[in-house]
């Protein structure tokens, strides 16, 4: 993966800028954002009968800069790449667990055990009161509702990431050697990334394994799936275009 940002900012030159002059430096260069911070509440009267409305209202007083989504999402996948061997070595680890526990079991009966794995990870990382309104008839978790669920904690964790002003400003200035041992050892916010992504992974390998439910959040969808979303009155099932889209992957390779 190309990092965008990363020994974009010269250090020798930022330094001997004064603050203001730093803050227009980053925001010309689309590295921070304006955000507003203060804000607050009042309710109004409409013309309705007993009608209110809930009005926000923010304090331009009180406007500040946060590091850009973008620059913290780069930062982010660059800080996860360091673990990646360590991740993909859980995973195996994983599996081979489950074959081992379930050796001997009928299709149904590994899948049931690999859907209590599944909930335990899942509740490793999420705290079950935040999902009770997502349980089905069985006491069950949907997966559709849990990566939504996900989906948010990473959101949240790369949002907070941008806090953390001295990782991202040694990934603008490029400083490789700040991002040692120590750093990933150590510092809080790289562990909750390390182990969020960790039992994410091993989430989404037992779901593409299993088909607990379909996930296209985190996975991206096959041509296969964007033409029949876009299409379907054009083929007979997703199926077949999946088929089709096999065959032409198996022709391709063949005259290769």
């Amino acid at each position: 993966m190309k990092h965008k940002y990363f020994g974009t900012v010269k250090s020798e030159v930022f330094f001997k800028l004064n603050d203001n002059e730093k803050s227009v430096f980053l925001k010309e260069n689309k590295l921070v954002k304006d955000v507003l911070g203060m804000r607050s509440n009042k309710f109004e009267k409409t013309d309705e009968k007993g009608g209110f409305i809930l009005r926000t209202f923010f304090c331009t007083d009180d406007l500040r800069q946060e590091f850009s989504t973008s620059l913290k999402q780069e930062v982010y996948l660059f800080l996860n790449k360091f673990h990646q061997s360590l991740i993909e070595t859980n995973i195996m680890l994983l599996n081979r667990d489950l074959e081992s526990k379930t050796y001997g079991f009928s299709k149904n009966k590994i899948k049931k055990h690999a859907l209590k794995s599944f909930n335990k990870i899942y509740f490793e990382i999420v705290d079950e009161n935040e999902v009770n309104q997502g349980k089905n008839v069985n006491r069950e978790i949907g997966a559709a509702k849990i990566f939504t669920q996900l989906q948010g904690r990473q959101l949240f964790l790369t949002d907070s990431l941008g806090k953390d002003e001295n990782i991202v400003t040694n990934y603008l200035f490029g400083n490789q050697d700040y991002f040692n041992r120590e750093l990933l050892e150590t510092n809080i916010k790289v562990l909750e990334i390390f182990e969020f992504e960790n039992k994410l992974a091993q989430l989404l390998f037992l779901n593409r394994k299993f088909q607990f439910e379909e996930e296209n959040i985190f996975t991206p969808k096959t041509k296969a799936q964007n033409i029949y979303e876009n299409y379907p009155e054009d083929f007979h099932s997703l199926k077949q275009l999946e088929f089709i889209e096999e065959q032409l992957s198996f022709a391709t390779n063949k005259n290769t």
